[in-house]
């Protein structure tokens, strides 16, 4: 009288011994809380047997030899990858693999680590509801810490939040004109587009620098990384493009007025 499990790895069968015929023997399966965790028991089959319950086999001179085996079936669990906000992905604490967001199924019980990298131009800001604070380039974190679950049960998430990295822009400027926005530091998320405006004064003229270029009015920056622009006015030794400083239109000269043309001299009469 024999008794297997299959597979091996989801439990032992006890009862199965060499007995006289007409003996009846008992079989039952046994499964540790790891072997219960990941795998489940489906039922019994040959020798009669059926179910999931208590085995009894009753052998007979016929019979001399019965083979019972338990069968058990992997136990699958969901694994939900989810990106909470922002852009990201997930990776396997070994990095052979990346995973996107999604529904795994895996075999319950295991030891499931991961890590959560952030997409280009973000940074990993939290996993679930815990924050970690992401307050400008230098809180950035592209790469989560290593989150792990040992031996799982039930269903589990992962939940990864990115939020987009933030670059400074620094505009600096010389006297002769203005800009707009005004020379400072301005603080931009990723990918956002900039444009700054320069108009240098009456008779001076202008030079762009940084990460603007040429002598146009505009320039059009696009943050995706810190940037410096700075304009340089200078007095153009003519006429030319730009604000007046002072009287009359734009680029104009006053016409002065006429001279008053004098009176004619008064001629006496002498008198009779």
């Amino acid at each position: 009288m024999t008794g297997s499990a299959s597979p091996t790895a989801g439990g032992t069968v006890r009862g199965g011994t060499t007995v006289n015929c007409g003996q009846s023997v008992t079989l039952t399966v046994s499964q540790t809380s790891a072997q219960r965790t990941g795998y489940r028991f489906t039922g019994w089959s040959g020798g009669g047997c059926r179910g999931t319950g208590a085995c009894t086999v009753v052998t007979s001179a016929s019979r001399s030899t019965v083979d019972v085996t338990a069968n058990f079936a992997v136990r699958s669990c969901r694994l939900r990858l989810l990106v909470g906000s922002g852009v990201g992905s997930f990776t396997t604490t070994s990095g052979s693999r990346t995973v996107r967001s999604g529904i795994r199924t895996v075999q319950c019980g295991q030891s499931i680590s991961y890590s959560a990298t952030a997409g280009t131009g973000y940074c990993f800001s939290r996993w679930g509801s815990a924050s970690l604070g992401v307050s400008g380039q230098s809180s950035c974190r592209t790469t989560s810490g290593v989150q792990r679950i040992a031996n799982f049960a039930a269903d589990f998430t992962f939940t990864a939040h990115f939020t987009k990295k933030r670059y400074t822009l620094r505009i600096t400027k010389t006297t002769g004109g203005s800009v707009s926005p005004g020379a400072g530091a301005y603080t931009y998320s990723h990918g956002t587009r900039v444009t700054i405006t320069a108009t240098p004064f009456y008779r001076f003229q202008m030079r762009w620098g940084g990460a603007c270029s040429g002598s146009g009015r505009t320039c059009t920056v696009t943050m995706t990384g810190p940037r410096s622009v700075s304009v340089t006015f200078s007095p153009s030794g003519s006429g030319g493009f730009g604000e007046e400083e002072s009287g009359g239109p734009s680029g104009q000269a006053e016409t002065p007025a006429p001279a008053p043309s004098p009176s004619p001299a008064a001629t006496a009469t002498p008198s009779p």
